[in-house]
């Protein structure tokens, strides 16, 4: 996932979630209504003029989402730019990225004043490509022979929408590791990490400990995988579930392996009683501000699916902590489920330098200097699967390294995501506590997000 899971809240769906954007232009779409991903899977967009060849100049601005401890190490990717781009100068600003604050870019690009660079949630690339907020990349690759293949799958399918390539990858987050407490499950009598779901659900019982009608420690927390929406969509895909069929623009949320896997989560949140486990976890966080590796770390939570930003809070709860790290248990006859989330970096529609922009962009997504520099920077994983950075990777996100090579998936591609992730959010809220069916809340999902996103693909 992205680096906004951690963090930030999923976007509740609503009324207003068209942008509040004045030409009517942006509203339009860039893409034609009801296109899908690019057919070639590797072929790129035709028709588009070939940018100039001469070498770029001036100065760029760059907005991006990068606060607290990985600001240091970002903030000297700049400088390094400028040393082997002597003719550019890119001046980065903090820009928050979530739904509400990126109404500020919105409005910049309605204005005619955008960045000439900004980074972009990888799941948002197809929306803001659609509504125009993003020009397209697909000349700058032909002429530079960047293709598609050079970065991980999931990611590729991530940035293309309606024929045409919006952003390059800058990150690419294996959702997720499986964390297991090898003190606790010693304790308890289990030698080894679960291998299947069965065997993982089993384990979550025997590692559940209850006192006086209070959980004390619990094994797993099924729906804490950062918020109800990642939560769904991690184990829904685990089960073999499929969220969006890209062909055909359809959302499928009650799709029957996914109700199957929320009927699972309903089953663990009626066996210890959610308002118990919620009264067990609120000092820890709610929903996607959950505090996964604090929580795992202080032997609260034995098992649990997290990202590799959790290992920073591991260090700092418990330095000295024994545990594992492996692939998600795979259910029934299935592999093991990992998807991709990320940041990605794209060109605003309007930007004032965009070829300048476009050699900012190259170098810290695709060039071996700026993804090795940038993955060593924010400590994550290059979206450039050819780069340097992973012929020495760090010790700590080592671990990750298969789990991001056996990824299959992303979050749906569709101008709706935000909207889909919201639905998702309130609607798995409804079936764990009891107030609709898990077939009846994905079934609610599905009809209300198909409506919305007909909506966004028909309007002219």
């Amino acid at each position: 996932m992205t680096k906004r899971a951690p963090n930030d809240p999923q976007p509740e769906p609503a009324s207003n979630f068209s942008l509040p954007i004045s030409r009517g232009t942006l509203l339009r779409g860039a893409a034609v209504a009801g296109a899908g991903l690019a057919s070639a899977g590797t072929g790129l967009g035709r028709g588009l003029a070939a940018p100039r060849a001469e070498a770029a100049s001036g100065t760029i601005q760059v907005w991006h989402p990068y606060t607290g401890a990985p600001l240091p190490g970002f903030m000297k990717l700049f400088p390094l730019f400028e040393k082997s781009h002597s003719n550019i100068t890119a001046l980065p600003t903090y820009a928050a990225n979530d739904l509400s604050s990126n109404q500020k870019l919105f409005a910049a690009v309605a204005a005619g004043q955008p960045p000439d660079v900004t980074w972009v949630d990888g799941p948002e690339v197809s929306g803001w490509g659609f509504r125009g907020i993003l020009q397209p990349l697909d000349s700058y690759l032909k002429r530079d022979g960047l293709s598609l293949a050079d970065f991980w799958a999931p990611c590729a399918k991530e940035i293309q929408y309606g024929g045409k390539i919006w952003a390059l990858p800058f990150t690419a987050d294996p959702n997720f590791g499986f964390f297991w407490n090898q003190q606790l499950f010693s304790a308890a009598g289990i030698k080894h990490a679960p291998k299947t779901f069965d065997e993982m659900n089993a384990m979550a019982v025997d590692l559940t400990i209850v006192k006086n009608g209070n959980i004390q420690q619990i094994g797993i927390l099924p729906w804490n995988v950062y918020g109800n929406a990642n939560s769904i969509i991690t184990w829904g895909w685990a089960f073999g579930g499929n969220f969006f069929n890209q062909a055909t623009n359809t959302v499928t949320a009650n799709d029957p392996p996914i109700v199957a896997a929320l009927d699972w989560m309903v089953s663990w949140a009626k066996k210890y009683d959610i308002t118990k486990i919620a009264a067990f976890t609120t000092p820890f966080g709610t929903g996607a501000n959950f505090a996964n590796g604090q929580t795992f770390a202080l032997g609260k939570l034995a098992m649990q699916a997290m990202g590799p930003w959790e290992l920073a809070a591991i260090k700092q709860y418990n330095p000295g902590m024994k545990y594992g790290i492996t692939t998600l248990p795979a259910y029934k006859n299935l592999p093991p489920s990992s998807w991709v989330g990320g940041w990605c970096v794209g060109i605003p529609k309007g930007a004032h330098n965009p070829d300048a922009a476009w050699e900012f962009v190259k170098w810290v997504c695709a060039s071996n200097e700026g993804t090795t520099a940038a993955g060593q920077a924010v400590i994550d994983f290059p979206g450039y699967k050819k780069s340097s950075f992973f012929a020495n990777l760090p010790a700590n996100i080592a671990p990750f390294y298969p789990i991001l090579k056996g990824t299959m998936h992303q979050r749906p591609v569709t101008p709706a995501e935000d909207y889909y992730m919201g639905a998702l959010d309130r609607e798995v809220s409804n079936a764990l506590y009891g107030k609709k069916t898990a077939k009846q809340a994905l079934t609610d999902v599905t009809t209300e997000v198909q409506k919305y996103l007909d909506g966004v693909l028909h309007k002219k």
